[in-house]
């Protein structure tokens, strides 16, 4: 399971990664799955593989790119890896293909990396000894990955505005004030993270969600679910079962002992 979660070094960093993580687990330890949460994730192998309904081939790292979905996790021996997620406005910059944004498929990272930077890289991290060190050296890897990446600073600065109200916004308030029409929103939206601003809200909501029945400082789904914005409690059971593929109360009882980053036996 992932054991540690660690965040950017650097201001610079901080603005493409979102955070590290280390995986650490046994095939005796069963089948996880990771929550949709808008992002990008890319994991290292440095030990071991994992299936992830994909051909169970030997990859030296691989890339998900289904932001908006649940991914299945397989450990397929004992294995060790290191990860990180990246902000998705960075997700089109790095893969040039918008489409396998939103696709329930994992890709091996030579898909789109060289296969001897992806050498060199891995090499490294398992020189290191220490979490801190394999972190500075994906940040400086992926730093330099992103440094002459383009994008429109509209759409940037409305993805961070949705992440930073959590989901719970007005679009329409929203595309007033970069003065752009809902079409337009939805057209940058779609071609630079590949989901609408709608879609890419509601994911946002559900991980506020997610995060506040962890914390345990709730009594009733139906604080909760006014609090993350949620018409009504049925609205939010119905919306985080689309996404978890299970209740809230199942979560609670199966993501006892998990970390910050959402994970929980299948």
């Amino acid at each position: 399971m992932i054991t540690n979660v660690n965040s950017p070094f650097s201001y610079n960093a901080s603005k493409v990664i979102d955070f590290f993580f280390e995986v650490n687990s046994d095939i005796n330890d069963g089948n996880f799955v990771l929550l949709p949460n808008g992002n990008m994730t890319i994991l290292f192998f440095l030990s071991g593989n994992l299936f992830f309904n994909f051909p169970k081939n030997k990859h030296k790292a691989i890339v998900s790119c289904n932001c908006s979905s649940l991914l299945k996790v397989a450990p397929a021996s004992k294995i060790s890896a290191i990860g990180l997620q990246i902000n998705p406005i960075y997700s089109y910059w790095l893969t040039g293909e918008a489409p396998i944004l939103t696709s329930n498929i994992v890709f091996d990272l030579e898909t789109f990396f060289p296969s001897s930077e992806i050498d060199l890289v891995l090499e490294q991290l398992q020189e290191s000894n220490t979490l801190i060190q394999r972190c500075h050296i994906l940040e400086k890897y992926f730093l330099s990955k992103v440094e002459r990446a383009t994008y429109p600073l509209n759409i940037a600065f409305a993805i961070e505005h949705i992440r930073n109200e959590k989901g719970i916004v007005s679009l329409d308030h929203l595309c007033q004030y970069l003065n752009l029409s809902g079409r337009a929103l939805r057209k940058s939206f779609k071609k630079n993270i590949a989901i609408s601003p709608k879609e890419f809200s509601k994911i946002q909501r559900f991980n506020n969600a997610v995060q506040m029945l962890k914390a345990g400082k709730f009594k009733t789904l139906s604080e909760i679910a006014y609090r993350a914005g949620y018409f009504d409690q049925s609205h939010f059971i119905k919306e985080f079962k689309y996404y978890a593929k299970i209740s809230p109360k199942v979560f609670l009882r199966k993501n006892m002992g998990a970390t910050g980053f959402y994970d929980y036996a299948s």
